[in-house]
């Protein structure tokens, strides 16, 4: 890839001074650090993700052996019911 990185003012004078205070040897260095740090970022919502879904069809699971309706719809209706019961907040005045 050899597209210049488009960087905010701000964001230039962070990789500055992590270059210059000794922190890491060269900008690209800096960008790199950066990236790993998405990474893993992106990893941990993906795992919590999948986690989510498992959860969900496990429980769509119980639902649907539990009385035969269609999982999904029973889970939306119980959300929607939830929702339902939610007062929504208001301002006082």
């Amino acid at each position: 890839m050899s597209e210049p990185l488009a960087l905010s003012l701000d964001q230039r004078r962070f990789v500055s001074r992590m270059v210059r205070t000794g922190r890491f040897a060269s900008s690209g260095a800096v960008i790199g650090a950066a990236l790993a740090l998405l990474e893993q970022q992106e990893d941990a919502r993906l795992a919590q993700l999948e986690a989510v879904h498992a959860a969900l069809a496990d429980v769509a699971e119980a639902i649907g052996a539990s009385n035969n309706a269609d999982p999904l719809a029973e889970i939306e209706r119980l959300m929607t019911a939830e929702l339902m019961r939610e007062e929504p907040l208001r301002k006082a005045g």
